[in-house]
């Protein structure tokens, strides 16, 4: 059972307890030196009964049936029949079956046949009311599921965006390699199996662990070492720490360290990429520097790739009010400051 269903039940039944009290604490009112209590008394138990069956027919078949449906007229005449109808039957079973009380008076005074009106008609309105309260929630959580549904299908198009153009990238870095016969591509297609594994089968989970995040940059980065050797100067610091319990949203990371690659390796002086992880009091710390070419690469190219504009994206919508994103280009730099603050790594 769910657990907001446990809350309900318990709440049904805490009212419905309150109620059928009233009457004794209405007695103690009255007569203070009162102490014999019928806690069974069957007048009291019948009518309590007619006001459940007017509460729960009112709320889940009479108002959905009828007044939600635009026939106002025949669930009011409905009503009043219904109303009609249980005093009837508690006049019956005063009169005619409940037996005859013998020594002290029942605490429950016997209603006339206009005197249960006044508690039907509360009953009734505190229906209405329920039944309200009911729509109101379940458009609420129908509205947050469509929201999630959204949030969701919009993420996952954007996954299936940069898949492929990290699967483009790494399949040409191997290519190069195997038509130059180096020694090392085999080593090359060991990273990228390992880069397709985790886009094929981690990257699919809602969050993934930090550590196999960090471990695909570090394939990733790897994977370009070999295939760029000495013309490319890499800096790489990682530092995780404790965050390795945590997790994050997957391939959220590589398209900053990616799109380094793809804009800051054709540069003509000495091509120069720099990358810091670190995790400290809970949040996570990206900072990804390289320089770039600026007559072969306008500086609108760095904000239009796919990949960067993606991720972009996934943080406004994953993380809107958990994270801080700083993008910098001076002079041939071009600077990613990411940090994902401790509501976002959990």
């Amino acid at each position: 059972m769910r657990h907001h269903q446990v809350i309900t039940i318990t709440l049904h039944l805490f009212f419905w307890s309150v109620f059928y009290f009233i009457p004794f604490v209405d007695r103690v009112s009255n007569n203070p030196y009162a102490r014999q209590f019928d806690f069974l008394d069957g007048h009291l138990l019948f009518n309590h009964c007619l006001f459940m069956v007017l509460f729960y027919s009112n709320a889940h078949w009479l108002i959905p049936k009828f007044f939600q449906q635009n026939k106002p007229w025949l669930y009011f005449l409905i009503v009043v029949g219904i109303l009609v109808g249980l005093v009837l039957v508690e006049n019956v079973f005063v009169h005619h079956l409940l037996p005859r009380p013998q020594g002290p008076p029942p605490i429950h005074p016997k209603f006339g046949p206009f005197k249960l009106f006044v508690p039907l008609i509360f009953v009734f309105f505190i229906s209405a009311s329920y039944r309200i309260l009911l729509d109101r929630v379940q458009m609420d959580r129908e509205q947050k599921e469509k929201q999630n549904q959204q949030l969701k299908s919009e993420v996952a198009f954007l996954r299936s965006q940069i898949n492929p153009h990290f699967i483009f990238n790494a399949l040409n870095s191997s290519i190069i390699l195997v038509r130059k016969n180096d020694p090392v591509a085999e080593e090359s297609l060991l990273k990228l199996s390992g880069l397709l594994r985790y886009m094929l089968y981690d990257s699919d989970e809602d969050k993934v662990r930090l550590e196999d995040e960090v471990e695909y940059i570090n394939n990733y980065i790897d994977l370009q070492k070999i295939r760029f050797g000495d013309r490319v100067k890499i800096e790489r610091s990682i530092e995780i720490g404790d965050g390795f319990a945590h997790h994050i949203e997957p391939m959220l990371l590589i398209p900053f360290i990616e799109n380094a690659f793809k804009h800051g390796t054709n540069v003509a002086t000495e091509a120069l990429i720099t990358l810091k992880i670190s995790f400290t009091n809970d949040s996570l710390q990206l900072h990804v520097k390289n320089k770039y070419a600026t007559q072969s690469q306008p500086t609108s190219s760095h904000k239009n790739g796919i990949g960067l504009m993606n991720v972009q994206r996934r943080l406004a919508l994953l993380y809107p009010d958990s994270h801080k994103l700083k993008v910098t280009k001076e002079g041939e730099w071009f600077e990613v400051d990411l940090t994902l603050t401790p509501t976002s790594v959990l």
